[in-house]
């Protein structure tokens, strides 16, 4: 499946259960939750890059250029068009980093209201 394909994948999913943390284990896709994994690897590969990029500058700014050499980490391909794929996952409220926490059900977001401090289902 495309890039676009799986993004559409995980904007079902988040109207479904109301958020973008699929579990790399989920039953109903799990190349989705792999694929949801992946885009979190490269935003820290991306960040990476930001960062050696903004030394290297620096660094030729005060002409030690040599010292400023840049080691990718990501195919340049994958790595161009991150910023484009960022701004979309950005928009939908992607959730970049998760907590490991006890595995539960996922369960599809219900309409809640809450009154005198206590949930109430309204479905």
């Amino acid at each position: 499946a495309s890039w676009h394909q799986t993004f559409q994948e995980l904007i079902s999913f988040k109207k479904k259960y109301n958020h973008t943390n699929v579990p790399q284990s989920f039953p109903s896709n799990p190349k989705l939750g792999h694929w949801v994994s992946e885009q979190r690897k490269q935003y820290l590969y991306y960040l990476q890059q930001q960062e050696q990029q903004q030394k290297h500058e620096k660094l030729k700014e005060n002409g030690n250029e040599k010292e400023g050499n840049i080691k990718r980490k990501i195919p340049s391909s994958t790595f161009c068009k991150f910023p484009e794929r960022l701004v979309k996952l950005k928009k939908i409220g992607f959730t970049w980093a998760v907590r490991k926490r006890r595995r539960q059900p996922i369960q599809p977001a219900q309409d809640k209201h809450i009154e005198g401090g206590r949930e109430e289902n309204l479905s």
